[in-house]
């Protein structure tokens, strides 16, 4: 009777503690399950919070600059920069474009804009990588057209062979974003299927999001948006003549703008990014924002401060735009020597707060 005892008494002992066993690996699996829930929950708040581009355009040093360089785009709340090797095209009607020069800023080239792309990473901020062309003279991209078949091909072919050499460097370095172009309108309307092509043969080697940057007046023209991420716009948009206007006027000057952008968005099935903006800290900076070449000038912070402040409130604010990259932002080193004057760049001037309060909220 005893032994049945004793054997009953060790059967229970270890059905018990077989039971405690399950309950300990139970309580286990439930804490890492709870664990995981809110590693993942928290990595999707994460990505929440990247719901736009708050950017800056980024101005290439002519020489070697060190990593204290992007400090400041932290500093400012910026999440994101554009950089923009440019290459030089001596004649808008001629195919030559020259982008391996002896001289070429360090910024420009690919080595420089590797070390860049590098130092943002390593501060968690996206890099829009967008080569350009410099026209000589100062001419307009968009007027830029050849006089022959052969010309064009020509063209092409030298326009193909920049713009990869940098989405070779978007893929290797892991660049969230490539502009393939930037205020190109007259090849975009002549010659449609050279841009598709080149999209595709971007795409065979480039699994980044894609964008091209066209001018204010004409960014919902190009045939390929579609098969694009982004529209691009460089949004210059004139807001009011007037030479000091309300935030009201601003805020009407808006509008047509806005409900078109939002037709855009809706047509293509995507969403609007600014691939530049800005305004200088001038009289009048709401007529032709685009200008740059006017001297003849009246400094107005001011202005230059409501102006960003009404396009924060007015047009950001809205589920079409996906954020866009201020024009521009330059290295401190190439601020050194005092006043930085009436050109766009807010750096050192009332704007910059405005750019921190919204950048950060």
């Amino acid at each position: 009777m005893r032994a049945q005892q004793r054997e009953r008494f060790v059967k229970n002992s270890k059905m018990i503690e077989f039971k405690l066993k399950i309950v300990k690996l139970l309580a286990i699996y439930v804490f890492l399950f709870g664990f995981l829930a809110i590693f993942y929950v928290g990595c999707a708040s994460s990505r929440k919070q990247f719901n736009q581009y708050k950017g800056l355009s980024f101005v290439a040093s002519p020489k070697e600059l060190s990593e204290s360089a992007v400090i400041d785009i932290t500093e400012v709340g910026a999440n994101a920069v554009s950089l923009m090797p440019f290459c030089y095209m001596p004649k808008s009607s001629e195919p030559e474009l020259i982008y391996t020069m002896k001289n070429q800023w360090w910024g420009e080239t690919v080595e420089g804009c590797r070390t860049t792309i590098q130092w943002c990473h390593n501060r968690e901020i996206k890099v829009m990588l967008k080569p350009q062309i410099w026209c000589g003279s100062g001419t307009f991209t968009g007027y830029i057209e050849m006089k022959s078949e052969k010309d064009w091909l020509a063209w092409e072919n030298n326009y193909r062979s920049f713009i990869m050499k940098f989405a070779e460097l978007a893929r290797s370095e892991g660049v969230e974003l490539f502009c393939i172009g930037t205020e190109l309108a007259k090849t975009v309307e002549l010659r449609p299927q050279f841009w598709l092509d080149l999209i595709h043969e971007i795409r065979s080697i480039y699994k980044g999001k894609l964008t091209y940057a066209e001018n204010w007046d004409s960014f919902d023209q190009p045939a390929f948006l579609k098969k694009l991420d982004f529209i691009g716009v460089d949004a210059y948009f004139p807001l009011s003549e007037k030479r000091n206007p309300t935030k009201e006027d601003l805020t009407e000057g808006w509008k047509p703008y806005v409900e078109k952008l939002k037709k855009c968005s809706e047509t293509i099935g995507k969403k609007i990014l600014f691939t530049e903006w800005g305004y200088r800290n001038i009289d009048y900076a709401a007529v032709k924002p685009w200008d740059y070449t006017e001297e003849n000038v009246v400094r107005n912070d001011t202005l230059q401060s409501l102006l960003y402040t009404v396009t924060f409130e007015e047009v950001f604010t809205k589920d079409f735009i996906a954020g866009g990259f201020l024009w521009k932002w330059f290295p401190k080193s190439m601020l050194e020597g005092g006043e930085t004057g009436t050109q766009f760049s807010p750096q050192g001037k009332p704007a910059e707060k405005v750019v921190k309060k919204y950048f950060r909220k």
